[in-house]
């Protein structure tokens, strides 16, 4: 069993067409999946003291997610309208006035290198001072960050040395994948890199070799989630069977250059890789990420930073 200290910024998702508000955001759909596939995990963000707030630490609740690391302020949490076009979701406006708040410190980040947790993970919508980077840098907890599709080429550099596990979405050709994987790891010192590519399925490059795993063919109803699912059940599984793999290692004296490590650590990829690749097909046969929702109406989003009616507009015409 692992234990997964999820950091970072969130936001409710409003599924206006069905008027449903569903619980969300990188570091609470990473750590229920993660909870889900049997192991433990704790959220540690920030939610404004309204019901939307509510929502995201009833979810957690509800899933057997530690909630002891929210800190909850006065202020809107953050929300996101979306639609869903041809199973597809679409992102449309935002809003929230603590999404403004974004910034995780270094006292939001100390507790995840307390020794209770085997991997901090952290995502791209959030912003990190300086003082918290440094603590990650020199600490012992492997860190696997999320930069979704929110990236350039400057954005991996600057976490080189900070993040062991680099995920990243890409939209490009195949070789651009992979140049990409192999300048994580052996330029920016990760241990591996993982690039997804939607219904293309997905590249990893651990330093050593590639490996490949197609897409399971469905047709989606809601795509909202399947990403953050994907690589959850990946590091569910893949965590959990290197921390076995080094016990192992730790008895016969193998090391990771050994044939026999080798072997399995390759085999372990690819068992976590086929998993992974059906719980993003899984997520994306129903509305949200993992379902937890309550009826929606524009009287939970009225203490936003925006001018509702021209967000309605706005959104509308999407």
């Amino acid at each position: 069993m692992i234990n997964a200290y999820c950091l970072g910024a969130n936001n409710v998702d409003i599924y206006r067409h069905i008027e449903r508000v569903f619980a969300g955001g990188i570091p609470f759909n990473v750590a229920v999946n993660i909870v889900r596939t049997g192991n433990k995990a704790s959220v540690a963000t920030v939610v404004g003291n309204d019901e939307l707030g509510k929502l995201q630490i009833d979810s957690c609740v509800a899933n057997g997610v530690d909630t002891s690391h929210i800190e909850v302020r006065d202020g809107q949490t953050g929300w996101c309208w979306i639609k869903v076009k041809d199973g597809d979701r679409v992102f449309g406006v935002f809003g929230g006035t603590i999404r403004d708040i974004n910034t995780v410190d270094a006292e939001m980040t100390k507790p995840g290198l307390s020794g209770e947790y085997d991997l901090i993970y952290i995502n791209a919508e959030a912003e990190y001072t300086d003082e918290a980077l440094q603590l990650m840098r020199e600490g012992n907890v492997p860190i696997v960050r999320d930069f979704t599709n929110y990236w350039v080429p400057e954005d991996l550099k600057s976490f080189a040395g900070i993040v062991d596990y680099y995920y990243m979405s890409f939209d490009g050709h195949e070789e651009d994948v992979q140049e990409t994987l192999k300048k994580c790891v052996h330029e920016y010192g990760a241990k591996m890199a993982v690039g997804t590519m939607g219904m293309d399925g997905s590249w990893l490059y651990n330093g050593r070799k590639f490996y490949r795993q197609k897409a399971f063919a469905i047709k989606p109803v809601d795509t909202l989630g399947a990403g953050d699912t994907f690589l959850s059940t990946f590091t569910s599984l893949y965590f959990n069977g290197r921390k076995l793999l080094t016990n192992y290692e730790n008895v016969t004296g193998w090391g990771d250059d050994n044939e026999h490590v080798q072997e399995c650590e390759d085999k372990l990829i690819e068992h976590a890789l086929s998993y992974a690749a059906m719980g993003g097909a899984y997520a994306c046969m129903s509305e949200g990420c993992y379902g937890f929702s309550m009826p929606y109406d524009h009287s939970l989003i009225s203490r936003s930073n925006i001018d509702i009616d021209k967000a309605v507009a706005y959104f509308d015409a999407l």
